[in-house]
């Protein structure tokens, strides 16, 4: 990790065997991986040293004069590399986690979903589905992976159904309104709206407009009336 520009991992000590069965992963990655890793971290000084009869074992040193052991008996070398990132990434004192040892990476049910220990390592996996040129074939994924996808789908979670209670933002819950976002959803039954009984009331409310309209009409013609005969009678009387 960089704190105000310094990178806090400084050196890092590899212990190996040449011909122990439990250093093979560190072996492979010495020969194929471990310069591209100097080149894009040329801050940490890497060392290697050969013990016969010993575990691989990874020791890094930080700015803050602490040391972290990580054993690496029996790994791959891409889970060799994520460590590596990992202790570039970390910082020494209490902020350091080892998140209970190298095996950080697994296919059990968690809180969090199936995870890696680093963000470059999912870019790595991501790279597979945005090649130029189209697979030829998919890509294989472990029975447990293939297991707990099904479970997500179904809505089966670690602590029962998450479909009578859904939790976070659920993609089943949000499908109709990305599919169909101006399509009204459908009233559940006993809201439905019906323009039956409203049509009563509107012909009630037509009938009471007409017979006000026609009362004021009689008051206009009645006032007509009085006026006209008010000025005939004034035309008739003689003028004195």
């Amino acid at each position: 990790m960089c704190s105000r520009g310094v990178w806090q991992l400084k050196t890092v000590n590899i212990r190996y065997s040449e011909t122990g069965h439990s250093s093979r992963g560190v072996r492979f990655y010495f020969r194929h991986l471990l310069y591209k890793w100097r080149e894009k971290n040329p801050q940490v000084t890497v060392t290697t040293e050969h013990s016969q009869y010993e575990e691989p074992e990874v020791t890094a040193g930080f700015a803050s004069n602490t040391t972290t052991r990580i054993n690496l008996k029996n790994l791959k070398p891409r889970h060799i590399d994520d460590i590596l990132n990992f202790l570039r990434n970390s910082h020494s004192g209490n902020e350091h986690m080892r998140h209970g040892g190298p095996r950080v990476w697994t296919e059990k049910r968690s809180v969090q979903g199936l995870w890696q220990p680093s963000l470059e390592g999912q870019m790595n996996a991501l790279r597979w589905f945005h090649r130029r040129k189209p697979p030829l074939r998919m890509p294989r994924y472990t029975n447990t992976s293939l297991k707990l996808s099904i479970q997500a789908i179904r809505g089966e979670g670690r602590w029962g159904n998450e479909r009578e209670v859904s939790k976070g933002w659920n993609q089943l819950d949000l499908k109709h309104v990305f599919m169909n976002p101006f399509v009204p959803r459908p009233l559940p039954d006993g809201q439905a709206e019906t323009g039956a009984p409203d049509e009563p009331q509107g012909a009630e409310l037509e009938a009471g407009t007409a017979d006000a309209g026609g009362e004021m009409g009689a008051d206009v013609a009645a006032q007509g009336s009085t006026s006209h005969a008010h000025s005939e009678s004034e035309r008739a009387a003689p003028a004195i």
